[in-house]
């Protein structure tokens, strides 16, 4: 027996797409590995009140439950996940499975099956840095509070008109004067639509006002002319589940060397899928340590990095990147072929 608990995207969403097709398939999954079981699926996507209401029904009316999936593709896992996971062990479950955005057996990447189907390819010649116009990008979409410490931190060392930043305009209610920064390159909702932007035409939907581009590497020229890539993580604590998504992707897709602005773990989980990573390159700079919110040591290091580049010149950062081009290479070439491992491990998810 199979309960399933699930709040999906919606379907003509393309991650509602997957996400729709990957939790039948687990449900199969779960239907053959454990037949003649009791077992429940929950799905952490968009997680509330209902999903508590659902647990409670399905807790009340099974007095057995032999195991328990947490299931986490589109979203983060959220921190409530923890207390619904010590509600089921009450009941008595004593198997508990973490299935997709969490490090261990059952991982699998939702992003990069995903990006395998519809991201945009460009070739080697084309993604190649000849001609510096911009020391370093860091596209911030929605204003997440360690995004924003960066971007008042480059505001506050002069540093944002000398590479190209964009960080969206404030999450509704946030009235707070310091945090009322936008900055956008005039990128329109409509020139997205095939790379994502699914969302109805307005600010009703977006509020931020930057497009929701998952799938390109967005204004080309840019991307064309600039060295350092300055990756907005969309999660920043260490202590929190691994989540990996479309925006960490593109400086590998797109053959640059990045930092990250957000969980640094990151860092290593990356080079044990077989990636090559690039904080080496800036040592005196503590760019793996776990600043999490508010102590402001990661923001300082990412701009002291954003510094050195900036006072470099253009031929030194040619230079730079003409040295680690190889590495660069590697991860576009390693990309393609670990999203494949993404769609076989998700096949085949309690294999491993």
């Amino acid at each position: 027996m199979l309960t399933c608990i699930a709040n999906c995207f919606p379907e003509h969403w393309v991650y509602g797409q997957y996400e729709h097709t990957i939790l039948a398939s687990i449900q199969q999954q779960i239907q053959l590995h454990f037949a003649d079981q009791n077992n429940v699926l929950l799905n952490l996507t968009w997680t509330g009140p209902q999903t508590q209401h659902q647990i409670d029904a399905v807790l009340d009316h099974n007095p057995r439950i032999d195991n328990l999936f947490l299931l986490s593709t589109v979203d983060a896992v959220p921190h409530v996940a923890t207390t619904y996971e010590s509600q089921f062990q009450q009941h008595g479950v004593q198997n508990i499975y973490r299935l997709g955005n969490s490090q261990g057996p059952h991982y699998f990447n939702f992003f990069a099956i995903v990006c395998a189907d519809h991201h945009e390819r460009y070739s080697t010649e084309d993604l190649v840095l000849r001609d510096v116009k911009y020391p370093y990008i860091s596209y911030n979409r929605k204003p997440y509070v360690h995004r924003l410490d960066l971007v008042k931190e480059l505001v506050r060392r002069d540093l944002v008109h000398k590479g190209i930043v964009t960080l969206g305009r404030p999450f509704p209610g946030n009235n707070a004067p310091e945090d009322q920064l936008y900055f956008s390159i005039g990128e329109r909702d409509q020139d997205y639509v095939k790379y994502g932007h699914w969302y109805e035409p307005g600010t009703a939907a977006t509020p931020h006002e930057i497009p929701h581009d998952l799938f390109s590497l967005h204004n080309w020229h840019c991307w064309q002319h600039h060295f350092l890539h300055v990756v907005g993580s969309t999660t920043i604590w260490n202590e929190d589940d691994l989540f990996v998504n479309q925006i960490n992707f593109k400086p590998l897709i797109g053959m640059r060397p990045f930092i990250i602005n957000g969980q640094t773990k990151q860092y290593q989980w990356l080079r044990d899928q077989g990636f090559r990573t690039f904080e080496h390159l800036w040592p005196d700079q503590e760019l793996t340590c776990n600043g999490g919110i508010g102590d402001g040591k990661l923001t300082r290091a990412i701009a002291n990095v954003v510094q050195s580049v900036c006072d470099s010149t253009p031929d030194q950062l040619l230079s730079l990147y003409n040295s680690i081009l190889p590495d660069l290479e590697h991860n576009r070439q390693r990309f393609w072929a670990w999203c494949h491992e993404q769609q076989q491990r998700v096949n085949h998810v309690f294999d491993h």
